[in-house]
Order: C-alpha cells, then structure tokens, then sequence
C-alpha cells in the first residue's frame, strides 16, 4: 500500500513523502523537499488563478457537396476542472452499473438515452463552466480557407484572442486545450499560425493539443460543439435548448458579415 502526505517546515517548504508498506507490515518513508508554491501547482488543478478552456470541433474540413455546411468551435471553460471532470467521472461509472457500453461521451456516437443522461450531468454544473461557440456557413468561407490549417487557425486565433482579451487580465495563467483534429504535421502548422498572434495580447497562456476522448472536459466540450452543429445543419434545436436553459452559453458567427456564397 502507499500513502501519500505533506507535513509543514519552518521554512515555509514541505516534505512530500510516501510510507510504502509491505505485506509484513514494514514501512518505507520516502521524504521530498518541495517550495509551497509546487506542492499547490502539483495537488490543486482547481485554483482560480488558472483558467482552463478545453475546446472541440463539429463539422469537417471537407469543401464539396459531401462535406458538412458549418464548422463549430466550442470552448468549455472553468477554473474548477476537477468539479466538472468528476461529475462526468461519475456518470461514467453509472453507465459501466448498468452494463453499457457507452461510456466514452462522444455525442455523435452515443445513443439517445446517453445523450440524456449526459446532457442532464451537465446541467449540474451551472456554477462551475462556461460555453462560448463560433461557427460558419462554409459557403461563405472564401477558397484560401478551405485548407484544414487555415480553416482551424481562424477558428483558433480567434477563440484564443477572445478568450484571452476577456479573461487574460482576471487570472494568473490560462491554458487552452484544442483537439487533436489535426494530422501531427498539420498540429504543427496550425501552432505556429496562431501563437504569434495569441502572443500580442500580452496575457499568460499555455497551448495545448490533447484529444477529447482522453479528458472528462473535453467531452463536455464536444457535447455543446454537436449540439450547435445539429441546430445548424439539421435544424434540431433539442440538445441545443437543454443544454442553454441550463448553461451560461454564447455564440458567435464569424462570417455574419458574408455576402458571398464560393460553393
């Protein structure tokens, strides 16, 4: 078994050490020195200093009359991630008591009763996330957008740039989290795109790739991110009004200003 604690020295540092015990009962103490500010970095994701926004995509990078009409960029964002993740964590485990299978929450592939469920866990954390959306009519998107790097580094420079312009002053640090959508050698692209710009508002950040299928979060995030897509490509507004009745959630249309259709 092993246990982990901290105890308090007068030099405002603390030992981390682990007491490992064997089957006969013998202990081990292993004994870390560590600066207060790293033992809060290592055990407190939820500090309100730091704003986590975990991002995902609805629609493809496809341009022809086999591709989606509208691409959606959702951003859930929170400075409690722990509180949220749990609460899908928990819901999760209540999927595996009944004997479903669905227990990743991709909305696209989960059923309807998933979807229910997952859709009313969220509605628990009203006073813990926030959701802002941006999307297109990709017939409004002119030619030199239709590379999945230039149509991703517009919707990320500009999530970045209004997430960081709204809140980038309110707290220490803020950690953006995009999806994996994106080939390795196109993630790459797609970072060095944007981080000159992201850069020029001064704030603190950190830019990330992670897949949403690995993070609670960023399945929160695809949850609003289909639900706008399916409001705007099939015109069912069901996921959509759940989840708005429940959710401080905005939106916001890049090209409402487009005149002309390319395809």
């Amino acid at each position: 078994m092993v246990q982990a604690c901290t105890s308090q020295q007068a030099t405002n540092r603390r030992h981390l050490y682990a007491i490992i015990s064997d089957p006969d009962r013998t202990e081990t103490r292993i004994s870390i020195d560590i600066p207060d500010r790293d033992i809060a970095a290592t055990f407190d994701a939820n500090d309100i200093d730091t704003l986590f926004v975990f991002m995902d995509e609805s629609g493809n990078f496809d341009f022809s009359h086999k591709g989606s009409d509208h691409f959606v960029l959702s951003a859930m964002y929170t400075t409690q991630p722990c509180r949220s993740a749990s609460v899908m964590q928990s819901l999760k485990y209540e999927q595996m008591a009944r004997r479903s299978t669905d227990i990743e929450f991709h909305a696209t592939n989960n059923s309807k009763g998933t979807r229910k469920r997952v859709i009313d866990s969220i509605g628990q954390l009203e006073d813990v996330i926030k959701v802002h959306s941006l999307w297109i009519d990709k017939h409004y998107a002119h030619p030199c957008k239709h590379d999945p790097v230039e149509l991703f580094s517009l919707f990320g420079a500009a999530m970045g740039k209004w997430v960081l312009k709204m809140f980038g002053g309110k707290h220490r640090q803020v950690i953006l989290i995009f999806d994996s959508a994106l080939t390795a050698k196109q993630c790459k692209a797609f970072q060095a795109r944007i981080k000159p710009q992201l850069k020029m508002l001064k704030a603190e950040y950190q830019m990330l790739i992670h897949p949403v299928k690995a993070d609670l979060n960023g399945q929160i995030a695809d949850y609003f991110s289909w639900a706008k897509f399916r409001s705007l490509e099939r015109g069912d507004t069901e996921a959509e009004t759940a989840l708005q009745e429940r959710i401080d959630w905005t939106d916001f249309d890049l090209f409402r200003y487009g005149m002309k259709r390319y395809w």
